[in-house]
């Protein structure tokens, strides 16, 4: 079980050995409700700002492995709290390692990669069902990311390094034709020319770059909370404090920030 502080003032110690959330109740500050958790039951504590937590609560943590993590108001993980016996942990990451160096790692970025692709050609085919003026154009670009998706899928190598700059290549251009077909069915005022991120060069891009960087916290969230090292990719470049996992692990949920800004 995990559990998720979220209710600004919530204060949790230990009552009896277990966990004892107190958290105020609307209106009145000087009231509470309480519940109580058994520390064998959680797996980890999540602590957003303005909440807070007693020595003991650590220390009971401690004791049973449980990880604490303190998050921000949007969610993006600010630090972590573990035994000092990783544990679990530790043949999590030493399995991620051995992964990003063998064909296994390769595999995972090509349904990653893959699955991104896929998302992309449902949502502009889902565009040309209504939209007759503009479908030949639509389908057009369909057309060409299907075969950028099957020479994906056809890439062959011991390790994602063989042929990382080919998938690059493939992503890059899949998206240059998705973007482009999601910008000739807008409002002329807020069509784009394409992806920017920094600086944003129109609103589309502004909203796009807000909203996935509220998922990258997600995604690094619930990697660390897996026991995974958001730094360790299989694609993405090791530079440094680049949190390459997450930019792996993100491409299959990217569209669901597109549908939204769009």
């Amino acid at each position: 079980m995990q559990l998720f502080v979220t209710t600004y003032g919530t204060y949790v110690h230990v009552k009896d050995e277990m966990f004892e959330i107190r958290v105020p109740e609307q209106g009145n500050e000087k009231k509470y409700k309480r519940h109580h958790f058994s520390a064998k039951k959680i797996t980890s504590i999540l602590m957003p700002k303005s909440t807070s937590l007693s020595t003991d609560a650590v220390v009971l943590a401690l004791k049973h492995n449980v990880d604490i993590l303190f998050v921000d108001f949007s969610g993006h993980p600010l630090g972590q709290v573990w035994h000092s016996k990783l544990g679990s942990t530790t043949r999590i990451r030493k399995a991620q390692l051995e992964v990003s160096l063998c064909k296994d790692g390769l595999h995972w970025i090509k349904v990653w990669v893959g699955t991104k692709m896929e998302n992309q050609m449902q949502v502009v085919q889902d565009l040309a069902k209504h939209r007759a003026t503009i479908r030949d154009y639509i389908r057009q670009r369909i057309k060409q990311m299907q075969s950028l998706h099957v020479s994906l899928c056809q890439l062959n190598g011991s390790q994602v390094q063989d042929v990382a700059e080919t998938i690059r290549g493939l992503e890059g251009t899949s998206g240059r034709l998705y973007f482009e077909a999601l910008s000739s069915v807008l409002p002329e005022t807020y069509r784009f020319s394409g992806r920017s991120s920094r600086p944003a060069k129109d609103p589309f891009n502004a909203f796009l770059n807000y909203a996935y960087g509220i998922l990258y916290g997600k995604v690094e969230k619930t990697l660390i909370i897996a026991g995974l090292d958001p730094y360790l990719g299989f694609l993405h470049r090791d530079d440094y404090n680049q949190l390459s996992m997450v930019y792996d692990f993100i491409e299959p949920y990217r569209v669901y920030c597109d549908l939204v800004v769009f």
